[in-house]
């Protein structure tokens, strides 16, 4: 959430720029940019963003993916619209006109609909320890009666045109 709907100060799209970073964070480093024990711990972090967003040193981050994460958890009058985010140096080499369209990068070998051999196994964690820094332990159970409950609610469709796939039953 962007500090401003937490702070109910009015907000536009760019607050979906702001969630952006937060996956495009995620997605590199492993966990949330703001994680903290509590929900209200969470909120004074991305509220006080300035002095709370960290790239932990043990990841290696492109200084063009750092560059465009800062440009997207920043203020809100200075946070990167669409256009400056597909100009971007992160970006650079993709053809946006061609996404739809063009053969996808990697196609991973499939044998049947329910075929998981591309996602890696963890084991459920036996019990609960504190992540080294407060940071949260990245584990996921895919084994067990738990493993359909993350995608509870929603099924997937092959993409028709203008279709992203994905529909809330």
């Amino acid at each position: 959430m962007a500090p401003e709907v937490l702070l109910q100060t009015g907000y536009g799209l760019e607050c979906d720029w702001w969630s952006l970073g937060v996956i495009l964070y995620e997605m590199i480093v492993g966990y949330t940019p703001f994680y903290s024990k509590t929900p209200e711990e969470t909120a004074e972090k991305i509220v006080q963003f300035r002095t709370s967003l960290e790239f932990p040193e043990e990841r290696e981050i492109s200084a063009e993916a750092r560059s465009l994460i800062t440009q997207l958890l920043c203020g809100r009058d200075e946070r990167l619209d669409f256009a400056r985010i597909k100009a971007h140096k992160f970006f650079a080499g993709v053809d946006w006109g061609s996404l739809r369209t063009g053969a996808a990068p990697h196609l991973p070998n499939i044998c049947s609909e329910t075929d998981t051999q591309n996602f890696e196994e963890f084991e459920p964690a036996t019990e609960p320890t504190e992540p080294r820094g407060g940071r949260p332990p990245i584990t996921v159970s895919r084994s067990g009666s738990g493993r359909d409950l993350f995608f509870a609610g929603f099924a997937y469709r092959a993409p028709s045109a203008g279709s992203t796939g994905s529909t809330r039953e």
